[in-house]
């Protein structure tokens, strides 16, 4: 029987005929885990050798043929339809990458929810873009780097963050119909993809809906600097409190700082009550933040007048240790207690440099 013109046929090996699988799973799996990174095995070099190993112990066959039946075998139109998904999803999802589609996708979803969604924006963010582009590893890897940065900027738990990222991924991934996973899996069973979509949205949404719930639900999500400045800002006041818990940001302690700023900038004595009229509703509701005084605003008492009392600097360590040497700030003091959990910040230009004001409160707006 010639190699090159009919398949060969032999007798079943039972488990045997698995062993490929476990010398590829021992090699890159249990490799990676030994040396701490999954990236010291390149997964190729996993795949030859399993595969060498694959033909080494084909019985019954001359090299020749066992070479002819593994090509035969891995030529199937299948696991070449697998193959080209794979090549293509990679080339879509880094085409949308590099040319910005993936980051216009997170500033969209965020630009449209308010920041007490923020935590459920990147959950949706991460469902529509994985969706869209049929890839969770993409999604991930996309969006991980925007998540981390808005964890670490307001004090949101970064493994929650990440968790919100990954579970939105594999939702998303699980119904996209170009998905590599979604189109293998109905071509090697032989069923049509409404069918799995069908099957899958039942289990898939009922959970995406209860994630939805946890990441929207509740208390207000901490709000993201605006620019880097407020996170430079943020960070001093942090530093400056020391061991104690660090403050959050929030959008409507944000416009009460943004009001203050107004108060400077009007150059106007602060004399009637109108004065703080807008100032007194952006921090109506919060938890004892009437009883708190704004932070680098300091009156002249002959003019009545407000001016600003400390710059904006990119240097946040600095900024931190110039607070901590003031003395006789009684406003900054405040930041040392224990009580107070949120902060808005407000960065302006006065004159010729920048300053920045700060609104504190013990807890969030109720309802």
């Amino acid at each position: 029987m010639s190699a090159t013109t009919d398949t060969i046929s032999k007798p079943k090996g039972g488990w045997w005929a698995l062993s490929p699988l476990a010398v590829f799973l021992c090699l890159y799996l249990v490799t990676s885990l030994l040396v701490n990174d999954f990236y010291k095995v390149p997964i190729t070099v996993a795949f030859l050798t399993s595969s060498c190993y694959a033909i080494a112990i084909t019985r019954g066959l001359n090299l020749e043929q066992r070479i002819y039946q593994f090509s035969v075998g891995a030529s199937n139109k299948n696991i070449m339809l697998m193959v080209w998904i794979f090549i293509l999803a990679g080339a879509f999802a880094q085409s949308a990458k590099q040319m910005g589609a993936i980051d216009a996708t997170v500033n969209l979803t965020l630009h449209i929810l308010p920041d007490n969604l923020l935590l459920a924006g990147i959950f949706i963010a991460a469902c529509f873009i994985s969706l869209s582009i049929g890839t969770s590893v993409g999604t991930i890897v996309a969006l991980t780097p925007v998540a981390v940065g808005l964890a670490e900027k307001t004090g949101i738990d970064l493994p929650y963050m990440v968790a919100i990222v990954v579970g939105g991924s594999f939702f998303g991934d699980n119904l996209s119909f170009i998905s590599d996973t979604t189109i293998a899996a109905t071509r090697t069973q032989g069923c049509a993809m409404r069918d799995k979509f069908r099957a899958n949205i039942k289990v898939a949404l009922p959970a995406a809906l209860l994630a939805l719930a946890a990441c929207g639900g509740g208390s207000s999500a901490p709000a993201a600097p605006a620019t880097p400045k407020d996170a430079k800002v943020l960070e001093a006041l942090n530093l400056y409190r020391g061991e104690l818990s660090p403050l959050t940001l929030d959008s409507g302690l944000n416009k009460a700082a943004e009001e203050v700023a107004k108060m400077i900038l009007s150059n106007k004595p602060l004399d009637d009550m109108n004065s703080y009229a807008e100032f007194d509703k952006a921090i109506a509701g919060y938890k004892n933040a009437e009883a708190y005084q704004p932070i680098g605003l300091s009156m002249n008492v002959e003019t009545n007048k407000a001016a600003p009392r400390y710059v904006c600097q990119d240097d946040a360590k600095l900024m931190g240790e110039q607070l901590m040497a003031q003395t006789g700030d009684i406003a900054l003091k405040q930041l040392k207690s224990p009580k107070l959990t949120l902060v808005g910040i407000h960065v302006f230009e006065y004159g010729s440099a920048t300053y920045w004001v700060a609104v504190v409160a013990e807890g969030g707006k109720t309802a």
